[in-house]
């Protein structure tokens, strides 16, 4: 499967192999050489029957990076197969192929309900940390410019319309959507993992209150380490 997507991006390239080598050698792989993509591409196996030529995880991202298409589409093909090889004896279709490579979804053979609580934090509370510092840069920006227009309107009324427009935006923001992105920067500390850094332009009350949170929750952990010791 890689073999065939690998000469499928290169050909939309319209490049030859040496060139992708050439590409991937520049991207610091030697070994993605002319004659490497070649038994790459077109599957050669040795007399015993195995492939002449696997692809390893760093030659995977070397290509990707060369033919400019995500990692998951060499191995799980979305726009040119109905069906993919997830496992060397299970097949799915390539979305839940690659909802199950990013650790979105459990394994196509796998029920939701089995899947480990533990795989919930690294992955979908970075996804949810970004969605909510995105509304969060949304909701500022609306904010910022209620507060421009009001300044510039000379009408007292709409002024003072636009600032309480302004303010319910700013609570809107404080109360709800900063408390969000602090639960999902403490559940990725509790899962042993560095949250994302914040912005320092615009977001220093959040990362004043980040700060602190965090700092509690590490207190709390040096406490429950001595007490378990003692």
């Amino acid at each position: 499967m890689i073999g065939e997507q690998v000469q499928r991006h290169r050909r939309r390239h319209q490049w030859t192999r040496k060139q992708l080598a050439e590409e991937c050698q520049r991207l610091g792989d030697p070994d993605l050489t002319f004659a490497a993509i070649t038994s790459i591409e077109t599957g050669r196996r040795d007399e015993t029957g195995r492939r002449r030529r696997d692809v390893t995880v760093d030659e995977l991202a070397v290509l990707a990076r060369a033919l400019d298409v995500p990692p998951a589409l060499l191995l799980f093909p979305i726009d040119s197969e109905e069906e993919v090889t997830w496992s060397p004896d299970a097949r799915t279709n390539p979305w839940s192929a690659i909802q199950w490579l990013s650790g979105a979804k459990p394994a196509p053979d796998q029920r939701s309900e089995h899947r480990p609580d533990r795989m919930r934090p690294p992955l979908e509370a970075y996804h949810d940390h970004e969605d909510w510092q995105g509304h969060w840069w949304q909701s500022y920006m609306r904010s910022q410019s209620w507060e421009e227009r009001a300044e510039k309107v000379k009408s007292a009324d709409t002024r003072e319309k636009l600032l309480a427009a302004a303010d319910l935006e700013d609570e809107w923001r404080i109360d709800a959507i900063e408390g969000w992105i602090l639960d999902a920067r403490v559940e990725l500390l509790q899962a042993g993992v560095t949250p994302p850094e914040l912005s320092t332009d615009g977001e220093a009350t959040l990362i004043k209150r980040a700060n602190e949170r965090e700092a509690e929750l590490r207190s709390a952990r040096r406490r429950n380490s001595r007490e378990a010791t003692e």
